[in-house]
């Protein structure tokens, strides 16, 4: 993604002035037009440059110093500068050019020589030794000034070559001061008088030393590679320093918005990327970087919610009109133009024709990035079916471009044609099965269900998946596109369809969308109570199209599917309700109610939800209508069963009071309506239920049922100290339930109560030893009263009892965030969790992902909190979320981004809901922030650093 430069170089040559009177190329006389053709050689030939920019010397007639040339050359191939690294490619071959061309040339490899006998050519050897009329002594210097910023990644080891008595001795050191890479490159002839046989060893070896590839140093930008090392503060006040000695150059800020993002500080680094654009308006890397960073959220995911197209889409286009020629940009913005506002590829939302535009104007090059794929699948989705064809019978073909083609022959000739291509494969070295199936993939992305279901048929022939394939081919086979408009909107079945499909619609969520989900009945009145409903409704809409999501399918595709296969039978009460039943082949069926209300049918309750029918019931009740009310009752009973276990109170209530096929009264009927809202619907059912209780119409046997939903509705609506009253005889009653103790455990809490709380739970323990629900409700105690390590020891009890949950590894993780000592134990207890849970558990992955934060362990906190998210269903981050991204922030040093993060949030609605939440300890990280708030003095601005490498060599 990162462009590369080609670097400038400065060449010093210091050679003795008696050489450089012997080189007519170094000597200032003579034609200056062939000394710079000459020079323009050099430079080519040793560094790979096409221009010289300058050169200039000093007197080669004066014998009183050593003759210096110095040469600019610009573009040199032998050298690369990126954002993070730089590399330098050390030509030393022509070390050896002051040697005789006899030891240079190989005399049997002459001209003419190569087609003689070798026992002709072995009379041309030498057979006397060889004698120099001078030492050969070459020494060349090299100083390698590495780009401001940047440090050798690893010093090159000294070593000796040999070749024949001639050694050639590589010694690379760094000066510490400056960062400055010398190196020396010393090549000796050695003795003067050679033997025939020492010739043929400097040849031998000379041959072998020719192959070998230059010496490249390697250099790295030193700010990346601190945050690399874990040393994230370092690296960012690395990063920050070169910018305030460049404080006109867009360069640093765009190395600092690249290494933001990658953090997952999205904020900062938008602003660092904008920066970089102000800096430098006309630099195109500058805006490249603001368009790569817009195309990420604020927590750095890529075209996730809260992604900004448009401007990505903008800061592309000014980078290519400030550098038109730069393919690289352009196949980014072409990419970028495949995508819709939400980050759907290939959507009708997208660009696609301005992104085809794009790749063809890129052309063959598109090679050079591995992207002639790209503008296929663009037509593709275009629809460009004979144009596709057109283009991959110019390329060579694999078996996703045989795909590709049979996929654009079903769309475009039918799937006769595409199914007869495909029969051909066998004789081209192709995967019929596989690229069949592929296709039918494609195909069914593009809605073509007919055709996708011949593909899927046809793959199955022969293949190792036939009896899949055959049942998907099945699914398609009936499949059509959804179309709303064809529905009538007084069937119930249709209400249900229209329900679902809106489930399973990409449209944005306004509170109008959301309230069209919902009866009257279930629209709240009181403006704070309706603004959290459409917030909690938005939740659930987004988590519920999210797991779709992960199916792999677009949601159209899936709301077509769903509407084609699934079969629905509507029954009628009698009055205004239906219970209309979905199934699908292979599936449970799911139960809907629908009602209609002021002349309209709206959904009214599912198979677990049954806020709405209730609602409507009791309105039935106190009108009177007891038959249809008990048809209702004994429909919702069909899919509500009795809870199992030895608690008699587990489960829900509903069924305790309600069989099918009871007769009832309509005080009795205003009970068990309630008892289906208990946790929804507080406002109606708490006085319901305190209605029945205060009086004698409930049965003895009944009554503690009642009081359960009465409780579990005072729990719903905070009511604790009514929960607190209600409680003893329940508990009286029923001394070994679970449901009774959670229950009374909360109340204590919520109280504050912790010595009836701890006596209630050392009661049970008593009972049963070693109890691990009364170890947990200890366990949970202690940390509300502020003792976590007596929490942790009840947690680490259960663990060496051997009956741990995830959620018991959890804490154990969790708690120690709160005693501030971190331990290797609690982290491995969150790991087994984890591995229990098969990083499945968004609260463990959660609690993970805080510990590896807090302990600096950045790039682990990063993937698990994302984790996280993935299984809570979020498109953006939640108030837990934002704690996690808060200390990352702060380990970067980022402290105004983590403070903005930690204020995100939010309190729990309780104050006994504080103790060991996460709004606490973002609260802890606000007041320590604030306590080192003070500013620091400013530092004098350091000297600025040359801005280009620089490369000196020397011979003598």
């Amino acid at each position: 993604m990162y462009r590369f430069r080609l670097v400038s170089l400065f060449v010093y040559l210091f050679v003795s002035t008696l050489l450089a009177a012997q080189e007519p190329w170094l000597d200032q006389g003579g034609d200056q037009k062939e000394r710079r053709k000459n020079l323009e050689d050099y430079v080519k030939n040793e560094y790979a440059s096409d221009r010289l920019v300058r050169f200039e010397n000093t007197n080669a007639r004066d014998f009183s110093a050593p003759f210096k040339l110095t040469v600019e050359a610009a573009e040199a191939r032998r050298g690369f500068t990126g954002l993070y690294h730089a590399d330098l490619h050390v030509t030393i071959y022509n070390i050896l050019y002051r040697l005789p061309d006899y030891l240079l040339k190989d005399p049997a490899e002459a001209e003419g020589q190569e087609d003689k006998l070798i026992s002709e050519r072995d009379k041309k050897k030498r057979q006397h030794e060889f004698v120099f009329d001078h030492p050969y002594v070459t020494e060349w210097q090299y100083r390698i000034h590495p780009p401001p910023g940047f440090v050798v990644r690893a010093v090159p080891e000294d070593q000796v070559e040999r070749f024949g008595p001639a050694t050639l001795t590589t010694r690379f050191s760094r000066d510490l001061k400056d960062g400055v890479l010398v190196g020396s490159f010393v090549f000796d002839s050695g003795k003067r008088r050679w033997s025939a046989g020492e010739v043929e060893e400097f040849r031998d070896a000379l041959k072998k030393w020719k192959k070998v590839d230059n010496p490249q140093i390697s250099f790295s930008l030193k700010g990346t590679m601190l945050l690399q090392a874990g040393k994230v503060r370092e690296g960012l006040d690395e990063l920050k320093r070169l910018s305030a000695l460049h404080p006109k150059e867009s360069l640093h800020h765009v190395q600092i918005a690249y290494s933001l993002l990658e953090a997952g500080l999205g904020s900062s680094a938008r602003a660092e990327a904008r920066l970089a654009t102000q800096l430098e308006p006309t630099s195109a890397e500058a805006h490249r970087a603001l368009g790569w960073i817009l195309q990420h959220d604020l927590v750095g995911r890529r075209r996730k919610k809260g992604f900004d197209l448009a401007g990505a889409v903008a800061a592309y286009r000014k980078a290519l009109e400030l550098d038109p020629k730069n393919n690289e940009i352009r196949l980014d913005y072409a990419i970028l133009l495949e995508y819709d506002a939400r980050g759907t590829r290939y959507s009708a939302g997208a660009d696609l024709a301005e992104a085809l535009k794009q790749y063809e104007a890129i052309g063959e090059k598109l090679s050079e990035y591995n992207a002639v794929d790209n503008p296929l699948y663009t037509r593709l989705y275009l629809r460009k079916y004979d144009e596709l064809i057109k283009e991959l019978n110019k390329i060579q073909r694999n078996d996703g471009r045989r795909a590709l083609q049979i996929t654009a022959l079903a769309a475009g000739q039918g799937s006769a044609a595409a199914i007869a291509e495909a029969n051909k494969l066998a004789s081209q070295g192709g995967n019929r099965a596989r690229v069949l199936a592929s296709s039918a993939q494609q195909l069914i992305n593009l809605r073509l269900y007919p055709e996708a279901s011949d593909l899927l048929a046809a793959a199955a022939e022969g293949s190792d998946k036939a009896a899949s394939e055959l049942s998907r081919a099945r699914v398609f086979r009936n499949a059509v596109r959804f179309d709303p408009s064809r529905l009538q909107p007084d069937d119930p079945a249709n209400a249900v369809r229209l329900f679902l499909a809106r489930l399973m619609d990409d449209s944005e969520l306004t509170d109008e969308f959301l309230e069209s989900f919902a009866s009257p009945d279930l629209i709240a009145t009181d403006p704070v109570v309706r603004r959290k409903e459409l917030v909690r409704s938005r939740e659930v809409v987004i988590a519920t199209r999210n797991s779709l999501r992960r199916s792999g399918s677009d949601l159209a595709v899936l709301r077509d599917i769903t509407m084609s296969i699934g079969q629905l039978t509507a029954e009628s009460d009698g009055v205004d309700t239906h219970r209309v039943r979905y199934s699908t082949p292979g599936s449970r069926a799911q139960t809907f109610f629908v009602s209609r209300i002021n002349g309209r049918l709206y959904v009214t309750g599912s198979s677990n939800s049954f806020d709405g029918v209730a609602l409507v019931l009791l309105r039935r009740i106190a009108a009177g209508d007891l038959e249809s009310t008990r048809k209702v009752f004994d429909w919702i009973r069909e899919d509500v069963k009795v809870g199992g276990g030895e608690d008699e109170l587990e489960g829900p209530v509903f069924p305790r009071l309600w069989t099918r096929g009871q007769q009832t009264n309509a005080a009795e009927a205003r009970i068990v309506a309630a008892a289906l809202i208990t946790e929804t619907r507080t406002e109606v059912s708490i006085p319901i239920l305190e209605q029945a209780l205060a009086g004698d119409s409930v049965p003895e046997a009944r009554r503690p049922f009642v009081r359960l939903a009465l409780a579990r509705a005072y729990e719903k609506a905070a009511r604790y100290s009514d929960l607190a009253r209600l409680l003893p005889s329940l508990r009286t009653a029923y001394p070994d339930s679970l449901t009774v103790f959670n229950l009374s455990a909360t109340a204590f809490q919520a109280a504050r109560d912790f010595a009836a709380w701890e006596a209630m739970a050392r009661q049970r323990l008593e009972r049963f030893s070693d109890d691990v629900d009364a170890l947990r409700s200890l366990a949970r105690m202690e940390a509300a009263r502020g003792n976590v390590r007596a929490a942790t020891g009840h947690y680490s009890r259960i663990v060496e009892m051997g009956k741990p949950t995830v959620n018991d590894y959890n804490m154990l993780s969790w708690l120690e965030l709160f005693d501030g000592n971190i331990t290797q134990k609690g982290l491995e207890h969150g790991q087994q969790g984890n591995l229990q849970s098969r990083s499945e558990n968004a609260p463990l992955l959660h609690t993970l992902a805080s510990v590896y934060a807090e302990t600096g362990k950045i790039a682990e906190a990063r993937e698990m909190i994302l984790k996280a998210m993935d299984q809570w269903n979020l498109d953006e981050p939640n108030s837990t979320s934002w704690y996690v991204f808060g200390r990352i922030a702060e380990q970067y040093g980022m402290i105004e981004d983590a403070a903005a993060a930690y204020k995100k949030v939010e309190r729990p609605d309780h104050e006994w809901q504080i103790p060991n939440s996460t709004y606490q300890l973002a609260e802890r990280r606000l007041s320590a922030i604030a306590a080192t708030a003070a500013p620091s003095p400013a530092k004098p601005a350091a000297k600025p650093a040359p801005a280009k490498a620089a490369a000196t060599k020397g011979a003598s």
